[in-house]
């Protein structure tokens, strides 16, 4: 069973919201390995009955990958079990970059109280928070609080249903995934959401 927080899937009814808990049943490649795309068939189950349609939008919310979090963690120089008290939400410095803080796209106007706060000119650009504490690193560790308090919350990630209840029952939804891929100075990327997803056991 994946975690509520990492595997959440919200559907139902066209005029309601739920949230379920899932678990990954199965995930298939559909394309070639010699596809310029990844495409994947996901199959989510879960125990309670899911009352949707196809075409109804299913909202993952992901979990920032761990290698980038232990990253994070030693550019702040804290201790993972450090509270912080984010204005939207409290944790551990551990639990909200894994679980809670958009961390691989910063807004503009993120970017742009960064430079404010550590007083460097920052082109006025999207990046994570990575790549930005690697190129303008911080003075001290209560500025990557500060920093932190400034970040929005990591947003769900939106897939259409591509299953029928009619043909799987109310136990199960399918998704077709592909694996968002770019380029950010000259290194290969892939996005939060689908890496997420396909990489599930």
């Amino acid at each position: 069973m994946a975690g509520a927080t990492g595997n959440t899937v919200s559907g139902g009814r066209p005029s309601e919201r739920s949230t379920f808990k899932g678990r990954v049943v199965s995930t298939t490649r559909l394309s070639g390995r010699s596809s310029s795309k990844e495409t994947h068939h996901i199959v989510i189950g879960v125990d309670e009955s899911i009352h949707y349609l196809p075409g109804d939008v299913a909202a993952i919310l992901p979990k920032n990958k761990p290698e980038i979090v232990e990253n994070l963690i030693l550019c702040s120089g804290l201790d993972p079990e450090t509270e912080i008290d984010h204005p939207k939400i409290k944790g551990t410095l551990q639990h909200l970059l894994s679980y809670h803080l958009n961390t691989a796209y910063l807004l503009r106007s993120t970017v742009s109280q960064y430079a404010t706060l550590t007083g460097q000119e920052i082109p006025n650009t999207r990046m994570s928070l990575y790549d930005i504490l690697r190129k303008y690193p911080l003075k001290s560790k209560e500025q990557f609080v500060e920093v932190l308090k400034l970040t929005s919350l990591l947003a769900p990630r939106l897939y259409s249903i591509s299953s029928s209840p009619l043909a799987h029952g109310n136990h199960e939804i399918h998704l077709t995934v592909v694996k968002d891929r770019f380029v950010v100075e000259q290194q290969k990327r892939s996005g939060v959401g689908s890496k997420y997803l396909i990489h599930l056991e």
